[in-house]
């Protein structure tokens, strides 16, 4: 990161907040991998972990991350 860089990276992650994987998350993540195995679309699992956060905490998906799309009864909205 360069120095000018700094502040507005440190506002920017003052913003977040993170979310633990809990036993349902966990749970949603894997039928979300068995069931894209199952149609031969296998996904990683980083992707199904995010994926089934957001369908856990009933929230949609900002990402440019066409991958997204694969995953039934996930809102996903397109980044910028």
């Amino acid at each position: 990161m360069q120095a000018d860089e700094e502040a507005s990276t440190q506002l920017f992650l003052n913003g977040m907040f993170a979310i633990s994987v809990d036993r349902d998350i966990a749970r949603v993540a894997g039928l979300l991998l068995n069931e894209r195995r199952r149609r031969g679309r296998p996904a990683s699992v980083i992707d199904t972990m995010i994926a089934a956060t957001a369908l856990r905490l009933e929230v949609p998906l900002i990402t440019n991350d066409i991958d997204y799309f694969g995953f039934p009864g996930l809102t996903v909205v397109p980044g910028r």
